[in-house]
């Protein structure tokens, strides 16, 4: 292998044959536009991860809403549902206590009867 010495058109010596240089020159020229492609590449993917990142934390935002929000309708539906046992409860007691008086309003009645037939008794012998 020899080592061959040349000049460029601008008078600089060049230890590789010309048509070689011009090649290595095209190649370092491919690189740099490989490179500044990957830069710009890479710039778009990091922006797309930034807006998928800002997106995803928007959807776990909103499911979290939604998580807060069923737990509060199933404790407003627990609460009404206990709410409602307490009024039938309440209803059974006072139809209890209704009946009671019913009852005891009907015994007063009879004794009342009972203690006008004895005056009305008493009072036409």
């Amino acid at each position: 292998m020899s080592i061959q010495i040349s000049f460029d058109d601008l008078n600089r010596i060049r230890l590789l044959d010309p048509e070689e240089f011009k090649q290595a020159e095209a190649l370092a020229d491919e690189s740099t536009s490989f490179i500044n492609k990957l830069g710009q590449f890479t710039k778009l993917t990091d922006a797309l991860v930034e807006v998928l990142k800002t997106q995803s934390d928007k959807i776990e935002q909103e499911k979290l809403l939604a998580i807060g929000q069923r737990n509060r309708i199933e404790i407003e539906i627990d609460t009404r549902k206990r709410r409602e046992q307490e009024a039938q409860s309440l209803i059974a007691q006072k139809q209890a206590e209704l009946h009671r008086i019913t009852e005891y309003y009907n015994s007063l009645l009879r004794v009342e009867q009972e203690q006008l037939l004895i005056i009305d008794k008493l009072t036409s012998a």
